[in-house]
């Protein structure tokens, strides 16, 4: 399960660096003739960061785990 674990991480870090760009750089976003304002931004910065952290505290968790096993 590490490795789903990896990958989660580096989903959620990817979308936390989107987010990031969008704000710095100011995009707009447009969903069915609605502008999403910035805050929508923050928001899913801040959450899906979080989430990254968990996700890569918990893989080196089980990492750390597999090696006291040995």
């Amino acid at each position: 399960m590490n490795i789903f674990t990896k990958i989660g991480a580096l989903v959620f870090g990817i979308v936390a660096v989107l987010h990031l760009v969008r704000l710095v750089t100011h995009w707009e976003v447009t969903v069915d003739g609605a502008a999403v304002p910035m805050w929508v931004s923050v928001a899913g910065f801040a959450i899906a960061f979080a989430l990254c952290l968990g996700l890569m505290r918990e893989s080196g968790k089980q990492g750390r785990k597999a090696v006291a096993r040995s």
